[in-house]
């Protein structure tokens, strides 16, 4: 019988009983040739030259998953690792992108005070004058120079919006709708030197620092952030711009450490932050780098005042050792607690009044009660032991009457006045005044005053 096989069979095509095996046609139940007779040349780890035996050589020299143990030790190839040495730019990049819980462990290594704007002692608000560096809030200072422009600084808890319930307040009365040369206006914090000498700034292993703050702006613009030395001979500018008008935003900036320069890093004026508003040409200067100037702005900065009551209120304000700062979300959580930095505080300025009560206020509230223990017209000193350890020994005090608008200790039993009251010890902590005794008055009768103490930078 003879067959009429296809001319270009498929590898497992059939024909009748046949199948192509991809060389030959076989037939079924027909006996396949044994792997053992089906020979190659060896290669690599393989000895055996028949796929059978090959078949047992591998099968040897495997192991199992479950049950078997390796006879010598594995061996791998060595991994690839990521590359290790990063430029400066890629390590900030980096660390600025992670998000870690040290960055809210951060809060206590804040060299900034009252930067939630909380604290308001001396009771400060109404106008500056021009050419006038002014206390406002605590621990900061608010300054203007212009010829016709006029302004005011206020403790801000009207403008919502933001996670802080308190903010510094800046704004104009008069404009300054030009600018001369050496105008400007700005508020500042003076840090004292014990607390930024972990920057090592003016050594050559200097730190950066990074600011951070939350700023409404009644108008958009470019302002400059602005680091500088006690000396006023070291500066970094960096603008900085307000994108909207009357929204909250939230900026940071990192400013690198300057290895030159003197750094006072003692109880002096270690560092000034200066957030700047408006400057001349005079006060100017190319930004991002260090200058060896008293340049508080940038070149590029615009005039937030340029029209009459235009406002900023800054609040949140951070001043951390570091390339990092936390994101807006969790800036809240760095701040410390307002009794916190009352503390710190009391190291710059403290009172005897009650907070919230201005110095000068007639109340015997807080005030300083006392035994009289001398005879009418003689002398009896009154101790007073500070809330803080000062910054420096306090070589004065202001001393409020209780009841009456002078500067004598009042007694209270007969509604008179002591005299010839006057700072007696000096300290850091304890300090003393004198007074004499009025006349008519007897030992074992009530006396009060109020006192105020000032050490600030």
């Amino acid at each position: 019988m003879a067959y009429n096989f296809p001319d270009a069979p498929t590898l497992g095509q059939t024909f009748n009983q046949w199948t192509w095996d991809g060389e030959k046609w076989v037939m079924a139940g027909s006996t396949g040739t044994p792997a053992s007779a089906i020979t190659f040349t060896p290669t690599g780890n393989i000895a055996a030259n028949n796929t059978q035996a090959a078949i047992a050589e591998v099968d040897s020299e495997k192991v199992a998953k479950a049950g078997d143990v390796m006879t010598g030790a594995l061996t791998t190839p060595a991994p690839v690792l990521p590359v290790t040495t990063w430029t400066a730019a890629q390590q900030l990049s980096a660390r600025q992108a992670v998000y870690a819980a040290p960055i809210d462990a951060l809060a206590y290594n804040g060299m900034q005070i009252n930067g939630n704007m909380d604290i308001l002692q001396d009771g400060s608000s109404g106008a500056l004058v021009t050419a006038v560096s002014r206390y406002s809030l605590d621990c900061w200072r608010a300054a203007f120079v212009h010829a016709t422009a006029t302004f005011s600084f206020a403790q801000n808890t009207t403008v919502g919006g933001w996670p802080h319930t308190n903010g510094h307040q800046l704004q104009c009365g008069t404009p300054m709708a030009t600018l001369g040369a050496g105008e400007y206006v700005n508020i500042h914090q003076r840090i004292e030197g014990t607390r930024c000498a972990r920057l090592a700034f003016g050594m050559a292993f200097a730190q950066p620092v990074t600011i951070a703050f939350w700023i409404y702006a009644s108008v958009p613009g470019t302002m400059t952030v602005c680091v500088q030395n006690g000396a006023g001979d070291r500066s970094y500018l960096v603008p900085v711009t307000v994108s909207a008008a009357s929204s909250w935003e939230y900026k940071t900036v990192t400013v690198p450490g300057d290895i030159t320069g003197t750094w006072l890093k003692d109880t002096g004026i270690g560092m000034i932050v200066r957030l700047v508003f408006a400057s001349g040409t005079t006060f100017q200067g190319t930004p991002n780098t260090w200058l060896a100037s008293a340049a508080m702005s940038s070149n590029t900065a615009t005039n937030f005042f340029a029209n009459a009551s235009n406002f900023v209120v800054v609040t949140g304000f951070l001043v951390l050792p570091g390339s990092e700062a936390p994101p807006k979300e969790r800036a809240p959580f760095i701040m410390r607690s307002a009794d916190q930095e009352l503390l710190l505080c009391q190291r710059y300025y403290a009172k005897s009044y009650n907070q919230g009560t201005n110095p000068g206020t007639l109340t015997t509230q807080g005030a300083m009660n006392g035994t009289q223990t001398s005879v009418a017209g003689a002398v009896q000193y009154f101790p007073i032991i500070l809330p803080a350890v000062m910054r420096t020994n306090i070589a004065a005090a202001t001393i409020y009457n209780p009841q009456v608008a002078n500067s004598q200790v009042r007694n209270l039993t007969m509604g008179s006045d002591w005299t010839g009251t006057a700072f007696w010890g000096q300290g850091d902590r304890y300090i003393a005044i004198s007074s004499i005794a009025p006349a008519g008055s007897a030992v074992g009768q009530s006396s009060s005053f109020h006192w105020v103490v000032d050490g600030r930078l």
